[in-house]
């Protein structure tokens, strides 16, 4: 796996240009930005199938009015799940570590949040798991603007984020390699379990 360095400034969670080399763009500092490593066959395929469905069914059905409609859901989806998303997919990273905390899938960990960070194994391969602790949830609802769900354990960690290790540009426990060499000062002083593998 190939990592280039960037030199670029990363303002506060806005995306940074995306590296032509790699899908791991690591700005001067501490900041972590990881993109998802490349669309999946199966969207592609989809989204192929949606726009050719969608340009031959008026011809199939002569022009009437109700196929028009689905050849026009159909051309939507295909534009959609093709070049939109691999466009999001470039542009906008799956995973950011800074200084403030990890950021995915718009919301924000803080690390006073985290109690732990680890691999989960599966049968299909490691997940990148983020628990945060009882007082980290109470704290992650009151900056959301949110009361507490009453149906909440609050006895023990809570999992807060899960990425699949396909969606990740590394290995899972690269991700926790980095992660530990970069944030040692966060994860010491915080008291955040996170194991290397």
């Amino acid at each position: 796996m190939e990592y280039t360095l960037v030199s670029t400034l990363v303002f506060k969670w806005h995306p940074v240009k995306r590296v032509e080399k790699g899908t791991v763009a690591m700005p001067e500092g501490q900041d972590i930005i990881l993109y998802t490593p490349k669309l999946t066959p199966f969207l592609m395929v989809f989204a192929v199938l949606c726009l050719s469905m969608g340009v031959g069914l008026p011809f199939l059905a002569e022009w009437q009015l109700s196929p028009l409609g689905v050849s026009l859901f159909l051309i939507a989806a295909g534009v959609w799940f093709g070049p939109v998303t691999v466009w999001q997919r470039m542009h906008y990273p799956i995973l950011q570590i800074n200084a403030e905390g990890i950021y995915s899938q718009s919301q924000l960990l803080r690390w006073e949040e985290i109690d732990a960070i680890y691999r989960i194994n599966t049968k299909n391969g490691g997940v990148f798991a983020v628990d945060i602790s009882p007082n980290g949830v109470i704290a992650f609802f009151a900056r959301q603007g949110k009361s507490l769900p009453r149906s909440k354990d609050m006895t023990g960690p809570q999992l807060a984020l899960g990425l699949p290790g396909v969606r990740l540009p590394l290995p899972v426990d690269d991700v926790l390699v980095l992660i530990r060499e970069r944030f040692s000062t966060e994860i010491e002083r915080y008291h955040i379990d996170c194991p290397i593998y």
